[in-house]
């Protein structure tokens, strides 16, 4: 009798030990989703802190002043050495350039806007280099007729350095 219990004691245990040890796949994949969704949650509940800077007369004397110049039909927004692309203007690469055509000038104190151009407000540059552009392709379709006609257009344009703005007082 006592052989009996054992056996059925131990394999009571050894049975009891698996079943621990291992559990069925889907009860793996619910637990496995539940902690993705923990995961998930607690990436959407981490709030960052927010730094409150007041922005002060110092920190606007930092900032650099800017322009908007118009050029070729098209306005660009400038400042001290910017870099733009502008349409084709006469000269080489290393000449000067000066544009009078100021729409706007700020100093982030003072705003001045001209109607339509700033008289006080100079801009000069110099040319860096003379570019094409990107190529544009213009495609013509006519329907029914079997028209079609494929052409590219690369417009010339011009690299400019912005040197200085200078303001006529």
């Amino acid at each position: 009798m006592q052989n009996e219990q054992e056996k059925n004691e131990a394999g009571a245990v050894k049975s009891q030990a698996p079943q621990s040890e291992a559990k069925p796949s889907s009860d793996v994949k619910a637990e496995n989703k539940s902690t993705k969704k923990a995961a998930s949650t607690a990436k959407k509940t981490v709030t960052t802190k927010k730094s409150s800077k007041k922005t002060t007369k110092n920190d606007k004397a930092d900032a650099v002043p800017f322009a908007v110049i118009s050029s070729g039909g098209k306005q660009y927004l400038i400042s001290d050495g910017s870099i733009i692309n502008i349409e084709k203007i006469d000269g080489e690469a290393g000449s000067k350039v000066e544009f009078d055509s100021v729409l706007l000038y700020s100093d982030h104190t003072n705003v001045s806007v001209g109607a339509p151009y700033l008289d006080t407000v100079k801009v000069s540059g110099t040319i860096l280099g003379q570019n094409k552009s990107k190529k544009e392709i213009v495609f013509k379709f006519k329907k029914k007729t079997g028209y079609q006609k494929k052409q590219g257009h690369r417009q010339l344009i011009s690299d400019v350095r912005i040197d200085k703005i200078t303001i006529k007082k």
